[in-house]
């Protein structure tokens, strides 16, 4: 059984097939930690690559999958496309996101805070692997 999804303009896409679109990996950002890139219009992908990356608005900037950073109105695909340049998906996180998330693994190891478990939000995001900024609650 072939599995086929329907995209946003309608086309139907073979999800098994020779051409399938890769799905990117999600690079998650801090919105607190994103202030090297030029203004991106709303609803635009933004990837985050080891490489150079094709899109209408392209940049260098801080480390995450790579320093090589691009946004389209759509993910570039194709031969030269973001998955092809092992690309992730910028995904944005806020640091109250983030103590939510930390909050909850607390929980599933049954401490009721990180006093009692003795560990900051900074050292539990880190083994999380989320990039928590430390912006003041109110931020």
């Amino acid at each position: 059984g072939a599995v086929y999804a329907v995209s946003g303009n309608d086309e139907v896409v073979d999800l098994d097939g020779p051409d399938a679109p890769k799905l990117l990996t999600p690079v998650l950002v801090n919105r607190a930690d994103w202030t090297d890139a030029p203004l991106v219009p709303d609803g635009w992908m933004i990837a985050n690559a080891p490489r150079p990356l094709m899109g209408e608005i392209r940049w260098e900037g801080k480390f995450r999958r790579g320093i090589f950073y691009a946004a389209n109105p759509t993910e570039v695909t194709g031969t030269f496309g973001w998955a092809a340049d092992d690309a992730g998906r910028v995904v944005f996180i806020t640091d109250a996101e983030i103590r939510e998330r930390v909050d909850v693994k607390l929980a599933e190891y049954g401490y009721a805070s990180l006093e009692e478990a003795g560990l900051t939000v900074e050292e539990v995001a880190e083994t999380m692997q989320l990039p928590w900024c430390g912006t003041p609650a109110s931020a």
